[in-house]
């Protein structure tokens, strides 16, 4: 299975470059994932949800899943929002989504051990110019953008460090 396959690579790589095991990384990966749950039960608290916890704990869980992370679970929440007329707790449920991008964003360098990058400014950005375009409407469709566009940054750096893997264990096998 090539997903599997570039995962493997991808964590293999980040923990020769962290100089982690699999333990210490696993456990900064459920920090992140308690954090991300965290911030989803106050963000769902203040917006008004019922059962802050149980989402929270599942946003926090889908948050560690490669490539969608909790956009597997908010987009379509946004978009159920949104076709039962509901755009008002669409575009807070939007709103909170980026949010948790964006700490994505500013977490995953201090993860693998990159420099600060510009993505969370990125998103930042494409979020303003949505929301200020079109308020509710506009926070709905930045939350799908952002969503894809989050997913790509994901799927390139797993590439990017299957790859570079790949390259050091060859390089590492003619010795």
């Amino acid at each position: 299975m090539v997903v599997r396959e570039y995962l493997e690579g991808f964590l293999s790589e980040i923990l020769f470059r962290t100089k982690k095991d699999k333990k210490t990384f696993g456990l900064w990966y459920l920090g992140y994932g308690l954090a991300v749950a965290i911030i989803s039960m106050i963000g769902l608290k203040i917006i008004g949800i019922h059962g802050v916890i149980i989402k929270g704990i599942l946003i926090g869980l889908f948050s560690l899943i490669p490539f969608m992370g909790s956009g597997i679970m908010m987009i379509p929440w946004i978009l159920a929002r949104v076709i039962t007329n509901e755009k008002m707790l669409g575009s807070q449920l939007a709103i909170l989504f980026i949010i948790l991008c964006i700490l994505k964003e500013i977490a995953y360098p201090f993860l693998i051990k990159i420099k600060f990058n510009i993505r969370p400014i990125i998103l930042s950005v494409v979020f303003l110019i949505f929301f200020t375009i079109g308020k509710e409407t506009g926070a709905i469709w930045a939350s799908v953008i952002i969503f894809i566009i989050t997913t790509l940054f994901d799927a390139i750096d797993i590439q990017s460090y299957y790859r570079k893997n790949r390259s050091r264990v060859r390089r590492m096998a003619r010795y």
